[in-house]
């Protein structure tokens, strides 16, 4: 019943942020008539046109969940977190999706300090802070404006802002640089029924596991048409590149 109320709700929160969307209005029609297909191919032209948004890849996770298509939906969930990492319900339905897929991996324990880390890295988005840092290099023009302009206690008031205002610049942009880093980690859900994974790029070397449909991986070197592979329990190998399809 929760996942159902998470589905409805989050049609009309994105219908606010995509309002007058030809695209999006339409496929949102086509959704709350069940023809899921049919939305998915409306939002689908809007991702392709190079638009996207937490909430059009949330809804694009929905209707695939909706088909049954676990790899698809996993693929749109984990994008759309990747615009919006503290959503409950993109949390929610991610977990819910996950649960019926075959590889049930358990990740390398982690100090709790790390959870909390990730946490303060991700509660802002890149582009918020990089607008953070776009305003304060201009507070930080007009304090030096005053500094250099201004006299008595203007210009000491000036100096001490201006200052003030570069250590939050610095702050700022090393969370920034971090925060980006974390979004750029190159991941993808493996799309493929059943693809063996093997010790170098090459099928004639040893295989070492299989990986099953809607699989996370994070991607490493890429050699010809294959890509190294890790997952999250520390296994890994090389597979096809073609089966790997990026968040």
């Amino acid at each position: 019943m929760r996942s159902v109320i998470v589905l409805l709700f989050n049609l009309f929160t994105a219908f606010g942020v995509a309002l007058g969307n030809a695209s999006f209005d339409a496929g949102l029609a086509a959704y709350q008539d069940g023809k899921w297909e049919a939305a998915i191919q409306h939002w689908q032209r809007i991702v392709d046109s190079g638009e996207s948004s937490g909430a059009l890849e949330y809804n694009l996770g929905n209707a695939h969940f909706r088909l049954g298509n676990l790899p698809q939906a996993i693929l749109h969930y984990e994008r759309a977190l990747r615009y919006q990492p503290f959503d409950r319900d993109t949390q929610h339905n991610l977990i819910l999706a996950n649960r019926g897929i075959i590889d049930q991996i358990t990740p390398l324990p982690r100090l709790g300090i790390w959870h909390y880390a990730d946490r303060i890295r991700d509660a802002l988005s890149p582009g918020w802070l990089l607008n953070a840092l776009l305003i304060l290099n201009l507070v930080t023009a007009v304090l030096f404006g005053g500094y250099l302009l201004g006299s008595g206690s203007l210009r000491a008031w000036s100096l001490r802002g201006a200052i003030t205002v570069l250590v939050l610049l610095g702050v700022g942009g090393a969370w920034y640089v971090w925060r980006s880093s974390a979004v750029t980690v190159a991941q993808a859900i493996v799309m493929a029924e059943k693809v063996d994974i093997y010790s170098s790029p090459s099928e004639v070397s040893t295989p070492l596991f299989a990986l099953h449909e809607g699989t996370k991986v994070t991607l490493g070197e890429e050699l010809s048409s294959w890509v190294e592979v890790v997952l999250a329990d520390g296994r890994k190998g090389w597979m096809p590149r073609e089966y790997a399809e990026k968040i």
